[in-house]
């Protein structure tokens, strides 16, 4: 048994030593839909911000999602590591309640046995409790902040309001209101002057999604991550190509993806060897 345990320490290790380079990569959908004058104009995008006018330029709106720091990553990883170790410990402690049951079944002395057993019980429930806490943090880091940014270009007090909660908010002139929206809600608003024989009234309609996935990564530079290509890659990303060897570059201001080949990944690396 204490082989076992010794064994399964020394997996563990090893693997994570082992592991790929591996970070956490965004994607976004963005839709503002502005209704102004009986006219309907919709923009999207796949960025971490989309950016929007009124046709008189009264108004700006911008649908901004949260940018993936480097920070969060190593939250993220932080509180994944924490339900793995915790899991880890549930498992030896599972092995240790095995150990004291067999030692209390062979007719060893029963006392030191059974607390053992109980000791080894109470850990295996902290353990999974604690595991299953780190992952729930590591799962709400994963669920990306979203807002709705909108600006009062004019020189007049205006009123936005939230058509789904009934909710009120006063933008004063040249002034912006910053309201936080869930992700795959689709929210309606309704702006206007506050003074009520202003006709000139706006509609909007705003929807972000995003998600967010661990890859391995071969390179990541403060513009681009470099991730190999793959069939599983390629629909986690949602990114369509006939080559079947190289590396996705992902342009971190713009989602921007495209594929770079073997050869030039390896001038890519080398001129950072050459600089560095």
């Amino acid at each position: 048994m204490k082989r076992t345990i010794t064994l399964s320490l020394v997996i563990c290790v090893v693997a994570t030593i082992l592991h790929a380079k591996t970070t956490y990569i965004p994607t976004y959908d963005n839709r503002l839909l502005l209704i102004e004058d009986g006219e309907v104009d919709t923009l999207i995008n796949t960025s971490h911000s989309l950016v929007m006018s009124s046709k008189d330029g009264l108004i700006t709106i911008t649908l901004a999602q949260q940018i993936v720091s480097n920070e969060l990553v190593r939250e993220i990883k932080r509180a994944k590591n924490a339900a793995g170790w915790a899991m880890v410990s549930a498992a030896l402690s599972s092995a240790a309640a095995g150990l004291a049951q067999g030692q209390m079944n062979e007719g060893y002395d029963k006392g030191w046995a059974m607390k053992n057993y109980v000791d080894a019980r109470e850990n295996i429930d902290a353990s999974v409790a604690a595991s299953g806490d780190a992952r729930a943090v590591a799962e709400d880091l994963k669920t990306l902040m979203l807002d709705l940014v909108v600006r009062n270009n004019s020189q007049k007090e205006m009123i936005i309001t939230d058509m789904d909660r009934g909710r009120i908010w006063f933008i004063l002139p040249n002034c912006e209101v910053r309201l936080p929206l869930l992700k795959d809600e689709e929210c309606h608003f309704r702006v206007s002057s506050c003074n009520p024989m202003d006709e000139n009234v706006k509609y909007i309609n705003a929807l972000g999604t995003s998600t967010l996935e661990k890859y391995n990564i071969e390179l990541e530079t403060d513009i681009s991550w470099y991730v190999p290509l793959s069939p599983k890659v390629l629909k986690k990303l949602r990114f369509e190509t006939e080559q079947k060897t190289g590396y996705i570059r992902i342009v971190k201001e713009t989602m921007a993806m495209s594929v770079v080949s073997e050869e030039e990944f390896r001038t890519i690396k080398n001129k950072r060897h050459v600089l560095s």
